[in-house]
């Protein structure tokens, strides 16, 4: 699994003609997704998991649509979980998350550095 997809940067790169829109929506990206991503922890740790699933939709489509690919798979997949077996795999879930969501910022702020 690709960490970033460079195809969908390309894509956005097309509608850019002054080479200001992606570093805009990357930045964008950056801001808004934070809140969703704790708003994803919050829900796990609370047990209301069909909220998480919501969270992590939203995060999902905003991710892939700028390219971060890695994060918008992992989000797919919380989307989907019904539940988590038990502390230890719902820990693991978001540490994993946290961790994509921070190489996937850290490797979009290089793209529009």
């Amino acid at each position: 699994m690709e960490l970033i997809n460079n195809n969908a940067l390309d894509e956005l790169r097309m509608m850019d003609e002054e080479g200001e829109f992606l570093k805009e929506i990357i930045n964008l990206f950056i801001t808004d997704s934070v809140n969703t991503l704790d708003d994803i922890k919050n829900h796990a740790a609370s047990g209301d998991i069909a909220a998480m699933n919501k969270s992590a939709h939203k995060l999902k489509g905003s991710s892939l649509s700028i390219g971060a690919q890695a994060l918008g798979e992992f989000c797919f997949k919380l989307e989907k979980t019904p539940s988590f077996a038990d502390d230890s795999e719902k820990d693991s879930s978001m540490a994993e998350l946290q961790k994509l969501y921070e190489d996937s910022v850290e490797e979009l702020r290089k793209i529009i550095s």
